[in-house]
């Protein structure tokens, strides 16, 4: 007796230690030898206590990441128990190894079965939601009846798993929930009388119809229903109710002020969410209502914003997002209210520029502005850089949408950047938008004599101060020299700023022109000759013919200033964005981020019931009409080392592992981007004094020597620079990237003195060249007489740190005794693929332009010029020509006016790509480069700059003349 009541005292005391420690932590202690066996010993005794602890240490084991598979036997037995505790455990441990090994799920499938019909509804539900997520495609078919019974259960709980187990099915296979006409079962539970499964129901039938093509519309009844259910569902399920609500379009006025006063009242819910989702339907529905009852929701509208303006951080920003979509429905919501949005100095950074934002968005009346405006004053002590420079783009947005503001907004900004001079190139861009509007409010003579901004090196400030000189040159006295100091460096100015130059110039000489006529001539025929940049070049051509056709300094006026479009303050959302979609966006991620949500979330592959698209349909029918020479899509994919056959090896370049291309499976591994030999590398030599041309393009760690070029070329390079421009050295440079990169340079000294000390450096480019070794290296004489020529072959590698995708040619600058040059190489069409071509069949192609989604696709127009020049060659010329620049075509197709070449190719760096291209007769819009690429943000502008210099029109099919056949015109060309 005394030995039987230590055994019980010894047993609840271990029940109370695993009580106390929340679970039993001694589960979870290391694992030992002979485990495995004992935990089979404990599962197939008969007491249940054993049992029980063998299935928690189990569970331990496979939550440490340790092997527990070899149990899957025994513990499934376990699961025809009565007790439910085990049942769950059992549950748990079947879900987690079914992820890992698919093929023992079926094993379970009995058990599931079994509970699945037994007389406890909990056991039923735990059944079914223990089968639905599971997702494995071998159990699926075992799920199908299960579920249907439980949509008609007679206990709540089990309808309500059942809801949820319909969404897991539609995103298991959607194909399968289509074909078995599964919606209809959720419409059922819809009309369910038990709220918390009417809930459900919605909340899954709103994912439904969020992916499905053809979206589910309620009855009136089921509305009713669910507007009879509203009040007595949790906050949650509220949240979704009113979402499919929100979708819901009564068919009378009657109907629609009915559902807006029921749902009225959730306005004052404690829930952000419920309270945003009455907020939707009510802003769904409000078009199709009368003035009085709008008249009444907004005030209760505007009262529920602001409780929510109160809240916490992260509520106050997605708040603010989502009332820019409400002022597009009630554009005078919060029109009094503007304070409540003031900034507080706890705020963090997001919510202070969503609040500086809103408050724009508010301003209407000049009551309104002047309150923005003083508050703004205060905004200009803060500290933020980044916050500072969007209150400055905030003080000219005030101006612009009042004018009775706008001389305070101007001084305002004199004085900011007086004291906070780092704000200066934000100041000038936001004085070019102030005096867009109003031209008498002009500070640009202060900008310069006191703050120094013709020294501005941020792009967008200068192109906004050259557009003013351009556009006020009569005000501002030094506006002449100040646009001569840009024109100097000219080519070394970004694309935006040469346009802006060009202008500039055009504007100042139809005031002036014959102080302006050798500018004039000296910046078009610089632009026309040198700049790489189509847009560049043509606007310069198009100046030059209106110029040289005698069109009259009226008419060039009526063409260079001509009426402005207004500048758009409010601008929130994308263009794309329809009213409808805005309104849908509400209380929704569109909303915050602006755009609809087909911009940023992938598409459901699965769920679309669809043919196969249009453009594959294209592809194929392009396919078909393919040489017999391209692989048909019957063929097998070639294997990947028979693609490229005897592919051309060479050292690596040290650059972080890029992730998998499944590309590679087309064009076989990926080729290695080359770099100089190593066979002639000796140790550096030592450190020398740094160069000012450091501090131009930055000084990037330089290679070991190479052994300079024998004896200059006898054939040099095309000139890129004459000493006419210089003045003393005339250059002359080529890139060639096969079989490695190497710039091909000769300098010819047309001076009277002896040039010496050559440095050389390239800016950040598309390609990332930097070069090898130092020039003083490879050259062929440190020394160049006068009328000598010195040579060097530079070799070129790849640094991580000198991409960038907005310029396309190599920036070059070289020092010497004379001075800084810098010039502009251009990559040459047959060396910026790399050859050998790959062999791309049809078939693999088709596959992998599908596998691809939207993320990985981008479009680029082509140029007038080059789509005339494409259309004129033809679709088979087309196709000799890209083959010769080592691209791999698979599909040609023309028809009705359009030409579509489908391929594949790889650039020199290594990157796969495949490519659509597209011209039309006489639409301009739709011709157009369109490629596919794991990386297409780093190929799409490279493959544009490909198209354009491959299909360059030559001198018989340009549009414009030559520039050697182009005449310098003067002022009297205006009149004749």
């Amino acid at each position: 007796m005394e030995a039987a009541l230590r055994k019980l005292q010894d047993k609840l005391q271990s029940n109370f230690h695993l009580k106390k420690s929340g679970g039993g932590s001694k589960f979870f202690s290391g694992t030992r030898r002979g485990e495995g066996v004992e935990l089979a010993a404990d599962l197939n005794s008969t007491d249940r206590d054993r049992q029980k602890n063998a299935v928690k240490r189990i569970i331990a084991n496979m939550t440490l990441g340790r092997d527990v598979s070899q149990l899957f036997v025994e513990v499934v037995k376990l699961g025809q128990t009565l007790n439910i505790e085990l049942k769950k455990l059992v549950y748990l441990y079947v879900l987690n190894t079914a992820k890992l090994q698919p093929d023992k799920a079926l094993m379970a499938v009995n058990t599931f079965l079994q509970d699945a019909n037994h007389a406890s509804p909990i056991i039923r539900a735990l059944a079914i939601r223990t089968m639905m997520c599971i997702r494995v495609e071998c159990v699926l078919e075992y799920t199908m009846e299960p579920l249907r019974k439980a949509v008609v259960d007679v206990d709540p709980y089990v309808r309500k798993t059942a809801a949820i187990g319909l969404g897991k099915l539609f995103h298991l296979h959607p194909r399968t929930f289509q074909e078995q006409n599964f919606t209809a079962l959720i419409v059922k539970l819809l009309s369910d009388a038990f709220p918390m499964v009417a809930s459900n129901a919605a909340a899954i039938l709103t994912e439904v119809n969020a992916f499905a093509s053809t979206p589910v519309q309620l009855t009136p009844e089921i509305a009713n229903h669910l507007l009879n259910a509203l009040p007595e569902c949790s906050e949650w399920g509220q949240g979704y109710v009113l979402e499919l609500l929100a979708a819901y379009h009564p068919a009378t006025q009657e109907a629609c002020e009915t559902m807006i006063s029921r749902v009225v009242a959730r306005l004052a819910h404690t829930n952000s969410a419920v309270v945003m989702g009455a907020i939707k339907v009510i802003a769904a529905n409000a078009s199709r209502c009368g003035p009085e009852l709008l008249a009444n929701c907004v005030p209760r509208i505007n009262a529920a914003l602001l409780t929510l303006a109160k809240s916490d951080p992260e509520t106050q920003f997605v708040v603010c997002k989502n009332i820019h979509v409400l002022l597009v429905v009630f554009p005078g919501l919060l029109a009094n209210n503007v304070d409540y949005f003031y900034i507080r100095f706890s705020d963090p950074p997001y919510v202070k520029l969503e609040k500086l934002r809103l408050m724009l968005k508010l301003v209407n009346t000049p009551t309104a502005a002047e309150a923005v405006v003083k508050e703004l004053a205060v905004y200009t002590g803060e500290v933020d850089l980044s916050f500072l420079k969007e209150v400055v783009s905030a003080i000219a947005a005030v101006a612009i949408k009042v004018d009775t503001v706008a001389p305070r907004c101007a001084q305002l900004l004199m004085e900011l950047v007086a004291k906070r001079p780092e704000v200066l190139p934000q100041v000038i861009t936001a004085s070019k938008n102030i005096v867009r509007k109003y031209p008498e409010l002009l500070l640009l003579d202060q900008l310069l004599l006191d703050h120094g901004a013709d020294a501005v090196g941020d792009e967008d400030a200068k192109v906004s101060l050259v557009w003013m000189l351009g556009e006020f040159c009569d005000f501002v006295e030094s506006g002449p020299t100040i646009l001569q100091q840009f024109i100097e460096t000219l080519m070394g100015q970004e694309q935006s700023v040469q346009l802006a130059l060009l202008s500039a110039v055009v504007k100042v000489f139809l005031r002036n022109p014959t102080g302006m006529e050798a500018t004039l001539n000296h910046v078009l025929d610089t632009l026309t000759t040198y700049s790489v940049d189509p847009d560049v070049r043509d606007r310069a051509y198009a100046y030059w013919r209106l110029l040289s056709k005698g069109v009259g300094v009226e008419n060039m006026k009526k063409i260079v200033h001509g009426r402005k479009p207004p500048i758009n303050v409010d601008r929130t959302f994308s263009d794309a964005m329809t009213v409808n979609e805005m309104r849908s966006a509400l209380n929704t991620a569109a909303a915050v981020y602006g755009k609809p949500s087909r911009a940023f979330l992938p598409s459901y592959g699965g769920a679309d019931m669809g043919e196969e698209s249009d453009e594959d349909d294209d592809i194929a029918d392009a396919a078909s009409d393919a040489p017999s020479s391209v692989a048909t899509p019957g063929a097998p994919a070639p294997r990947t080392e028979d693609i490229f056959g005897g592919a051309t090896t060479a050292a690596p370049t040290q650059r972080a592992p890029a992730h998998k291309d499944p590309f590679d499976d087309i064009f076989a591994s990926p080729a290695p981007i080359v770099k100089a030999p190593t066979a002639a590398v000796v140790p550096p030599p030592p450190a020398r004094s740094s160069s000012s041309i450091d501090d131009i393009f930055g000084s990037p760690s330089v290679a070991s020597p190479v052994q300079p070029s024998a004896s200059p070329a006898q054939n040099l390079p095309p000139q890129v620079l004459s000493d006419q421009q210089t003045g003393s050295l005339a250059y002359h440079a080529t890139i060639r990237c096969q079989p490695s990169p190497v710039l091909m340079l000769a300098m010819v000294n047309r001076s009277s003195s002896n040039a010496t000390g050559f440095v050389l450096q390239l800016n950040k480019n598309s390609f990332g060249f930097v070069p090898n070794v130092p020039l003083a290296d490879c050259i062929s004489s440190p020394s160049i007489a006068p009328n000598g020529t010195a040579t060097a072959n530079v070799p070129l590698r790849i640094s991580d740190t000198h991409f960038v995708n907005s310029r396309h040619e190599a920036e070059i600058a070289v020092q010497s005794n004379f001075g800084l040059h810098i010039f502009t190489v251009r990559l040459s069409a047959d060396s910026f693929m790399h050859a050998p071509a790959p062999t791309l069949a049809q078939a693999t192609f088709l596959q992998q332009w599908r596998s691809l989604d939207e993320s990985s696709e981008a479009k680029v127009l082509i140029p007038a010029a080059t789509a005339s020049v494409i259309r004129s060659l033809g679709v088979e010329e087309v196709k000799k020509r890209l083959e010769a620049y080592h691209c791999t075509i698979v599909a040609q197709k023309s028809k009705d006016g359009q030409m579509n070449i489908y391929g594949g190719c790889r650039t020199h760096l290594g990157l796969s790509i495949l490519f659509e291209i597209v011209t039309h007769q006489t639409q301009v819009d739709q011709c157009y480069v369109c490629c596919k690429s794991m990386r297409v943000n780093d190929v799409l502008p490279s493959m544009s700059y490909f198209v354009d210099i491959a299909f360059q029109p030559s001198s018989s099919q340009a549009a414009v003349p030559p520039v050697a056949a182009k005449k310098p015109f003067t002022a009297d060309d205006l009149f004749s």
